[in-house]
This record gives C-alpha cells, structure tokens and sequence, in this order.
C-alpha cells in the first residue's frame, strides 16, 4: 500500500511539473502537426521566452523564426499573462512604436496598445510565413471564429553593438486582409 501511495505521489508531482516545464498542456499542434494556437509554446521558444522575460535582450531572440516571435507577442498580450512591457520590447524601434512608459501605462482600451481579440489567434489554420524580401516577413494565419485572414508584420533589425539579427514587430502589429 505504502508502495502504490508514494508511486501516486509521484506521478501527481509529475502531472504538476510538466506543464511548467514546457511539455504536457503546452503543445502547439493538433493531431496532424498543425498548429492550431498562436499561444502555445514549443519546449525551446518557452525556453527562449522565459530568459526573454527577464533580459529584453534582442540577442535572446537570435536564431527565432519570425513565427516564434508572433507567438511570444501574441502570448503576452493573452488576457492571462497581459504583459505590456514584453509585447513593447518585441516591437521594432526602427517603426516608431509609442512610448514605452506610455505604452507599458496606458488603459487596457486604449488604442495605443492595439490589443487583438484572443479567439482571433487561439483557434487558428492555415499558419504560415510568408517572406516580402529578405528583411521583412508577413505570419499569416486564418482565425477559425470569422474566416478572416490576419497578419502580423515583422522586420529583420540589426544590433548596432554586436551585429546580432533578430525579428521584431511592426507598429501597429495587426493588419487585416
């Protein structure tokens, strides 16, 4: 008995930890492999994003596909996470994004913060990127709830320092087709 209760104990802290950990709950495909949530991290971008969080360093995000960093934008402005200052530092300086004070500050309904309806992005088909030159690239996806195809526009920027490339957003980040 003792052996069955200290086994339960065990997988019950397992269940706890995965999620956490980036597996279980946290799957980005459907069946088929498809992706089906703009929110749902894979092992590695929940890596990435987590040293993200605390560094705001573009060179965390070296080496991301242009998908990933939509994901984390679109993860940040989600209802349960409503992270102002993340979705700020992913936007690209080089198109004039607000301020960040006054963005990171401002009303949940202002307009400044362009936030996009999350059943526009959580219940997606048809996800993919597509590339306008080799420095800017459009993720296209097609929101389940209207049909609709979205955008979010992304831009290749340089680190003055360090010469690291990464993919940051365009401002505003939404376009509508």
């Amino acid at each position: 008995m003792q052996k069955i209760s200290r086994f339960l104990l065990i997988l019950l802290c397992l269940l706890l930890v995965l999620p956490v950990a980036g597996c279980g709950g946290r799957n980005n495909n459907d069946e088929e492999g498809e992706i089906t949530d703009l929110t749902k991290l894979t092992k590695d971008e929940l890596k990435v994003y987590d040293e993200y969080l605390f560094s705001y360093k573009d060179r965390d995000l070296k080496g991301l596909s242009p998908l990933s960093i939509c994901k984390f934008y679109l993860l940040s402005q989600t209802r349960e996470y409503d992270d102002r200052e993340t979705m700020w530092n992913l936007l690209s300086e080089d198109t004039a994004p607000p301020n960040s004070q006054e963005y990171i500050k401002a009303d949940p309904e202002d307009e400044i913060v362009q936030y996009i309806d999350e059943e526009l992005y959580t219940d997606v088909e048809d996800v993919r990127e597509e590339f306008i030159d080799d420095n800017t690239v459009l993720v296209k996806w097609k929101a389940v709830k209207d049909g609709k195809t979205y955008a979010i526009k992304l831009v290749k920027v340089t680190d003055k320092l360090t010469g690291d490339e990464a993919w940051k957003i365009i401002y505003p980040p939404l376009i509508k087709e």
